[in-house]
């Protein structure tokens, strides 16, 4: 991560507890050559953070409404200062150039920019972690809440790997920097409408929430069907199974994402028109897109993804045998697809 965004009190407690704990996260900004982007204040904890970070060579960006301009709280240590009009403009900014949110003591605006990028987050409109340095466990009282909405289904599932509390800036940086290559589906309701939610690929869903997956099957001319096997350090390790396939990402078009896993797991390039669409189902959390595509590829590239180890042309009753076998995967998605199959080929 090269630039994190930190939200602070622009003032002091009476017994100043958390300078140490300032302190320890600009030695690891620092260190590890962060940039921080801020408020651009030059009061309380804010400016404790803006010294320190002016003084090395880490970037600090401020970013300030005019009002406050106007207040002289302008910190004048800043490599680049960003204006904005308002509050709500300076959200939107910060939440734009940063790569990740981490959270310190702080007041009520601090609060709202924790839940406004919370709230976000769970809407898709950023995929970035949320940290939160909970020292002397100021922020129990919101980890609590916010438990108890889990807990009653009143908030996504997904939080629980989008935010995360410790007292140390250090694990707190470390989890942010796990969690910033983090794959996100958009969430699907029962009747296959998209949500407003969009929900990390490492959590599993709620029970009424749903993701599209796209399965891609190639058939030739002898309407033998073009079958992978699976590379053995990905999930269903050395079993076969159909042409192509996978989840489709959060913002992404079906079609897109099934022909980006065609290109992924194949290296062939191929654009899926209207009459590939074969048909749709639901199973678990998935509601799946199968594509029904007639069209001999010989040259494959699996260097993309790495994926896939090999292909080859078999037919139907062949794949019947290899499930039967278990050297096909063999789940209800496969048995169904290899039906379906049959009545069209037939």
């Amino acid at each position: 991560m090269k630039r994190i965004a930190v939200y602070c009190s622009s003032r002091f407690d009476p017994n100043m507890k958390y300078l140490e704990s300032f302190n320890q996260l600009a030695d690891q900004f620092i260190s590890q050559g962060i940039d921080v982007i801020y408020g651009g204040a030059n009061v309380g904890y804010m400016q404790v953070l803006a010294k320190r970070i002016a003084e090395s060579t880490s970037q600090l960006i401020g970013v300030m409404p005019e009002f406050l301009v106007e207040k002289e709280l302008v910190f004048e240590g800043c490599d680049e200062f960003i204006y904005v009009k308002d509050l709500p403009g300076r959200i939107q900014k910060i939440m734009e150039i940063a790569d990740g949110f981490l959270v310190m003591p702080g007041g009520v605006g601090t609060y709202e920019e924790l839940m406004d990028m919370l709230s976000w987050v769970q809407l898709g409109l950023h995929h970035k972690p949320v940290g939160v340095v909970n020292v002397d466990g100021f922020y129990d009282g919101i980890q609590t809440q916010l438990q108890r909405g889990l807990e009653d289904e009143l908030i996504s599932s997904s939080l629980s790997s989008q935010v995360f509390f410790h007292e140390d800036p250090a694990v707190v940086l470390e989890w942010m920097s796990s969690r910033s290559e983090e794959e996100y589906w958009d969430v699907f309701d029962e009747q296959g409408k998209q949500t407003a939610i969009v929900h990390p690929r490492s959590v599993p869903l709620m029970a009424n929430q749903y993701h599209k997956v796209g399965m891609i099957v190639f058939v030739n001319e002898d309407k033998d069907v073009l079958i992978q096997k699976r590379a053995p350090h990905v999930a269903h390790p050395n079993l076969w199974d159909f042409s192509a396939g996978g989840s489709v990402l959060a913002g992404e078009d079906p079609v897109v994402g099934a022909n980006r896993e065609i290109m992924e797991e194949l290296g062939v390039s191929y654009e899926l028109q209207p009459k590939d669409f074969f048909f749709q189902f639901s199973h678990r959390n998935m509601i799946i897109d199968v594509y029904l595509v007639n069209k001999t590829f010989s040259n494959f590239d699996f260097s993309i993804s790495n994926e896939v180890t090999e292909v080859k042309w078999v037919s139907l009753d062949t794949i019947g045998e290899m499930i039967a076998d278990k050297s096909f995967k063999h789940s209800y998605v496969q048995t169904h697809i290899l039906s379906k199959l049959y009545e069209k080929l037939s």
